[in-house]
């Protein structure tokens, strides 16, 4: 596959396992009753008061935050879909490493790719999860590299 189609092909794969780490949450926040995470707010919140800016300077609190949830939101899309195309850059390189180690090594890069800016900016504090939320954090992380690279071998492969 030419570098074109590989990023093409890593990015398509990225908004499936992107698809199924939020299915994975949203089960998980369905089946425990929990509430949705708030650090990817408190994350833009933070970045954009240290930009000197704010992207809700002229909304009312509830407008704001809900601005807040959405960049949010649209932070951890462009995050998976942009790992799918770092998994097809870097894919002629590993790929003789087993798909469970890639999966877990994506899984893994993932998870540190948004909890260490998290953590960056204080808003969260991973010493305070406990086991269930380092396992609700770690989850998801998990399906999203075996969803990337299932995804990535199965387009991979029917384009040969």
């Amino acid at each position: 596959m030419s570098l074109s189609e590989r990023l093409v092909t890593g990015m398509v794969a990225g908004a499936v396992g992107t698809t199924m780490l939020n299915f994975a949450t949203y089960l998980d926040m369905a089946l425990r009753g929990r509430p949705p995470s708030d650090v990817p707010e408190k994350v833009v919140d933070e970045i954009t008061d240290k930009l000197d800016g704010s992207l809700d300077e002229q909304d009312d609190d509830e407008t704001a935050g809900n601005r807040r949830a959405a960049v949010g939101a649209l932070m951890g899309l462009a995050s998976g879909v942009a790992w799918g195309s770092f998994y097809g850059l870097v894919h002629p390189a590993i790929q003789r490493i087993s798909p469970a180690a890639r999966s877990a090594g994506l899984g893994m890069a993932v998870m540190a790719g948004n909890d260490v800016p998290a953590i960056a900016v204080r808003a969260t504090k991973p010493t305070e999860w406990g086991l269930s939320g380092w396992i609700s954090d770690l989850t998801p992380h998990m399906i999203y590299g075996i969803a990337t690279v299932a995804s990535y071998e199965r387009f991979a492969a029917s384009r040969v």
